[in-house]
């Protein structure tokens, strides 16, 4: 293509300022691209940020593919029952249960928890939740990840994406009073317990 210079007019698609050129031409240079850094520098934060906020870790998606549980495409039955659930669906949370199944239950550490979404889609889990809040009097936004058998149990914590595990008694009594706070501050960390990725990062 023949090159067609602009002068005496503008560049059509980068035009300079030329009276800020024409009065210092390195200072105008040197703002150009320290706007362009922090342009880039911006772009490339709200990225990383929306990236590691809510993803589970590497190690536990190459786990579930070796264990032939990952599916790339993610479930729209199962986004309808998340919503359905008021999780937020761009939680590590909803990452997992829209791309991970092994049944309608997994097994981690000798105890079942559910598939929430195949669950709240096939089974009356309303009543697992009203059970959580009215029961054992758990705040509003918790809703169980199992059946509380041998009255112990997870609960996942639909507002602060922290996970609590909690037994009938002084464990429950200290919780509900603030004394226990929940073990795991996000679903990834309570995943890699569950699946006790201490011991599988081979995979």
């Amino acid at each position: 293509m023949r090159y067609i210079p602009c002068l005496p007019g503008k560049h059509p698609i980068n035009p300079v300022n030329r009276e800020s050129f024409d009065i210092d031409r390195s200072t105008y240079w040197k703002k150009s691209d320290q706007s362009e850094i922090e342009k880039e520098d911006s772009e490339s934060l709200a990225f990383l940020q929306a990236v590691d906020k809510n993803m589970i870790s590497n190690d536990l998606v190459c786990f579930f593919k070796a264990k032939g549980w990952w599916y790339d495409d993610e479930s729209t039955e199962y986004k309808t029952e998340l919503e359905k659930l008021n999780v937020d669906l761009d939680s590590d949370f909803s990452q997992f249960y829209m791309h991970v199944e092994d049944g309608p239950t997994f097994i981690g550490r000798g105890k079942e928890i559910y598939h929430i979404c195949w669950f709240s889609k096939n089974t009356d889990f309303d009543i697992a939740i009203k059970s959580t809040h009215e029961v054992l009097g758990l705040p509003r936004e918790y809703i169980p990840l199992d059946s509380f058998e041998g009255e112990n149990g997870y609960f996942y914590n639909r507002k602060t994406e922290e996970v609590v595990g909690l037994s009938v008694g002084q464990e429950l009594l200290d919780f509900k009073s603030g004394k226990l706070i929940p073990q795991w501050k996000n679903f990834n960390d309570f995943l890699e317990y569950y699946f006790d990725m201490a011991l599988n990062r081979s995979f």
